[in-house]
């Protein structure tokens, strides 16, 4: 019996080795099979990081160049902004100067208006100056031949005609109340 023990016992020990042997080929196996999946995994994941990083760069430089176009709207706006600030004052400033013109030239008006009248006042005033003066010749003739007629004991009645003249009192003193 012992030889059949023996077989048996080889047999299994046959059995514990073959199953032994198939266990670790079925590890080794499981083994190279997992860090097939692990490289595999770890190739899809350097891929997807790849491409994650290539989207977050294309989403950076999306958002890059909005923003210089925003910036460069701003400053457009900015520059028009600016130009019509300028434009209001140039033209602020022309209705300024329009306007003090418009009263320098009333002034100028007014000023040669004053003149005119000032001037009219003087050929007013100086013919008014020719009148009196004329009047007062007239009044000093009057009175000198009214003085000459008083004075002059001839025949009591005085001469008509002036200091040589040429007119009477009454002529000279309808002289002077027409002009």
């Amino acid at each position: 019996m012992k030889n059949k023990d023996d077989s048996e016992l080889d047999y299994n020990r046959k059995m514990n080795f073959e199953m032994s042997k198939k266990r670790q080929e079925d590890k080794r196996r499981i083994s190279q099979e997992i860090v097939k999946d692990r490289q595999a995994e770890a190739r899809t994941i350097k891929q997807q990081s790849r491409s994650n990083d290539i989207k977050k760069q294309e989403i950076v430089n999306a958002y890059a160049a909005r923003n210089h176009e925003r910036k460069s709207k701003i400053r457009m706006q900015e520059e028009v902004g600016q130009q019509k600030v300028q434009k209001m004052r140039e033209k602020k400033l022309k209705e300024f100067k329009h306007n003090y013109d418009l009263r320098i030239q009333e002034e100028m008006e007014k000023i040669k208006k004053r003149e005119k009248e000032l001037s009219e006042m003087e050929r007013e005033e100086g013919e008014l100056i020719k009148k009196l003066q004329n009047t007062q010749q007239v009044q000093k003739r009057a009175f000198n031949e009214l003085e000459t007629a008083i004075k002059s004991p001839s025949s009591g009645k005085a001469s008509p005609k002036s200091n040589g003249q040429g007119s009477t009192f009454k002529e000279a003193a309808k002289g002077s109340k027409s002009s």
